[in-house]
């Protein structure tokens, strides 16, 4: 999968669940943080000391409005597709995989829209720049994929094949699970199984926890960003 860094942005579809510890509800989310669109709802998806996760659907032939970004975002790209940017009157078609992640930079004012089918994203703001030393998730079974990866944040894509369990492993915390193609999961703690449905598009904050394991009943595709800092 192809990874960039891109100053333009796009947004998305998710909504918040438990993660392999803990909940992040939504209403724990403050009203009018993170990215604003004159022409497009930028819901937050879920909001803590780190983050601020919003998501838009994007719907052909809407214009999102003039806008600029501050920075400190990750865009991930949830179904992929083409998204026309328009700066001082200049149109530029980009084309998005499934699950690519790109960094936006600070940028002025500039527009974009789809003109086919609709689009949906992920868009993570960094509440604070923290560089680290990171190097991501890694499961004993499986050896996920790294799509991007800068000073910051480092993302992952996860896939397992149907009933493969992934290893018993542990999660350092904040981290935020993006699912491409959901599914059932069984979790294992010791002798403890709970079995959990996870749709496409979720998005969940994956707290520090003990070793466990899980697998899928159907193959699964999600995305793993770790805040190095």
């Amino acid at each position: 999968m192809k990874a960039r860094h891109i100053t333009p942005a796009l947004l998305t579809f998710a909504f918040v669940m438990a993660g392999c510890a803990g909940e992040q509800a939504a209403e724990d989310a403050s009203e009018g943080a993170g990215q604003s669109y004159p022409n497009l709802a930028a819901p937050l998806a879920f909001e803590n000391d780190r983050v601020v996760v919003q998501t838009i659907s994007v719907e052909p032939d809407v214009w999102a409005g003039e806008h600029g970004h501050e920075g400190n975002q990750l865009g991930i790209s949830i179904d992929g597709g083409t998204q026309t940017y328009r700066v001082d009157g200049e149109e530029t078609d980009v084309t998005y995989a499934v699950g690519e992640a790109f960094w936006v930079d600070a940028i002025e004012s500039h527009d974009h829209m789809v003109k086919e089918a609709g689009l949906s994203a992920v868009l993570v703001t960094l509440k604070e720049l923290k560089a680290g030393m990171g190097t991501g998730q890694t499961y004993p079974n499986i050896d996920p994929t790294v799509v991007f990866e800068n000073d910051y944040v480092i993302v992952q894509k996860l896939t397992s094949e149907p009933g493969q369990w992934v290893g018993e492993h542990s999660h350092a915390g904040n981290q935020i699970a993006i699912v491409l193609k959901g599914g059932t999961t069984t979790y294992r703690v010791g002798d403890e199984e709970t079995v959990v449905s996870h749709a496409d598009g979720e998005v969940f904050w994956v707290e520090a926890t003990d070793a466990h394991d899980h697998a899928d009943d159907s193959a699964t595709e999600a995305l793993l960003v770790t805040l190095k800092g």
